[in-house]
Parts: C-alpha cells; structure tokens; sequence
C-alpha cells in the first residue's frame, strides 16, 4: 500500500465535507429520515480518512492544513446540529414520560366513601434511553 499524499486526500475531503453539509443542512431543516440515511456513507469516509490522515507526513499535512481547517468547520456545524436534534429529542421524551409517570386523579373512593388524598402511586412508566 501507497502512502497517501495531499492528491489523494483532497477528493476524499471533498467528498466528506459534501457529504457533512448535506446531513448539517437536512437535521437543520428537520429531515431525519433523509440524514439517517446518509450514516453509511459518512461513516465509511471518515473511516477512510481517518486511515489516511495517519499515513500522512508532516510536510503533507501542513500543505493540507487550509482542507483540514474548512473540514474541522464542517465537523462543528454539523455536531452542534446534530446535539440541538438529540437534545429537542430527549426533552420531548421527557416531557412524555413526565406526563405519563405524573399523578393522576382519582376515579375511586376508599374504604371510608371518601376520594383518598395525595397523589396515587405511578402504576405505568415509560422507560428512556439517553444512550441513543
């Protein structure tokens, strides 16, 4: 195998920095479904370039340092946009475990024929994954 140098890694950088402008501006726009689909692709880029970048010398990285700083942008914009979709996610899902884990009226009457005061013990729960 060939070690890389900056003609190599110019079309790949090229190609994922598309590939991370796209995804930014589709979970910007609310389009989930059409980001998700774009995981394979983007997964198999940054492995690509991750794999490359490492077989780099020091002369071909600093002549590449203006890609990689254009690529790094690419990179914030598109965590940020994709941390605002989790954190919308997750406090929606909490919202609805809130509801359905809050209390609830009573529709019964106790021993004594009166409605039992407090809160009643949750029966239901909703259980959330904040690993996803």
């Amino acid at each position: 195998m060939t070690t890389p140098n900056n003609s190599d890694m110019k079309p790949l950088i090229s190609k994922l920095s598309a590939v991370l402008d796209q995804e930014t501006q589709l979970v910007n726009s609310g389009d989930f479904d059409a980001s998700f689909a774009l995981q394979a692709e983007k997964n198999e880029l940054i492995a690509d370039f991750q794999s490359r970048v490492s077989q780099l010398d020091k002369s071909a990285k600093s002549g590449l340092a203006d890609a990689f700083e254009d690529l790094n942008r690419l990179l914030s914009a598109n965590m940020s946009a994709l941390a605002m979709a989790r954190d919308i996610s997750t406090g929606i899902i909490k919202r609805v475990a809130d509801v359905v884990n809050g209390p609830r009226a009573t529709n019964s009457y106790g021993a004594n024929a009166k409605k039992p005061t407090g809160p009643l013990p949750a029966r239901r729960g909703i259980a959330v994954d904040k690993g996803f």
